[in-house]
């Protein structure tokens, strides 16, 4: 168990990094629905690669993370979008 909350917390620091970075190069009003979808998203990451049983250190980890969680963020955020169009 304290395995997979080391990964939910590394997955949740991924993704706080990632939404203040978007933040800041998006130069918009700040959002914290997006925000907030970010650090969950990362957490989520990071929650299933624990519980799925893989073994990184928070520095090995945070990078891969990181990378999976932009990646997740803009498929969410982009299926959203399009479901609104709808």
């Amino acid at each position: 168990m304290e395995e997979i909350l080391t990964q939910v917390g590394t997955g949740l620091v991924s993704g706080l990094f990632l939404a203040g970075g978007g933040y800041f190069k998006a130069n918009e009003k700040f959002e914290l629905k997006k925000f907030a979808t970010t650090i969950l998203i990362g957490a989520g990451v990071g929650g299933v690669a624990g519980l799925l049983g893989v073994e990184t250190s928070i520095v090995e980890g945070m990078p891969v993370y990181a990378a999976i969680t932009v990646f997740v963020d803009y498929l969410v955020k982009g299926v959203l979008k399009r479901v609104k169009r709808l």
